[in-house]
């Protein structure tokens, strides 16, 4: 996640994909992200949010649905994706 976002606040992102830049590297890092309309866990510095992984963002932030349907944005933290052991 933070590579995504290192990529594209830094412009390094235009250099990749023929000079498509981030969205292109957005949509094929999509494609091939595991979890992708899944529950998720991020621990954060200032709690844990709990929802399912619904996006990224144009600036490369996790995207996260909570149950009651707002969508946090999620700068920095862990991610554990449901149904793996964190011990």
């Amino acid at each position: 996640m933070r590579a995504a976002q290192a990529a594209a606040s830094s412009g390094v992102a235009m250099g990749f994909a023929g000079g498509a830049g981030f969205a292109a590297i957005r949509e094929d890092w999509l494609r091939a992200a595991r979890g992708l309309g899944e529950p998720v866990r991020v621990q954060m510095a200032d709690g844990v949010l709990e929802g399912r992984f619904a996006d990224l963002d144009a600036k490369g932030y996790l995207l996260v649905e909570k149950s009651n349907g707002e969508v946090a944005t999620v700068s920095a933290g862990d991610l554990f994706f449901a149904g793996i052991s964190t011990s």
